[in-house]
């Protein structure tokens, strides 16, 4: 999983718009590697 990605989304302030969204692109990001 990119923890990086993770953080960089918490950092923007993502994270507490949308928890699903980044939760779904995380998911796509998995599937992409």
């Amino acid at each position: 999983m990119r923890i990086n990605a993770v953080k960089r989304a918490i950092a923007s302030g993502e994270y507490r718009i949308d928890a699903n969204a980044i939760a779904r692109r995380m998911l796509r990001d998995v599937k992409v590697q």
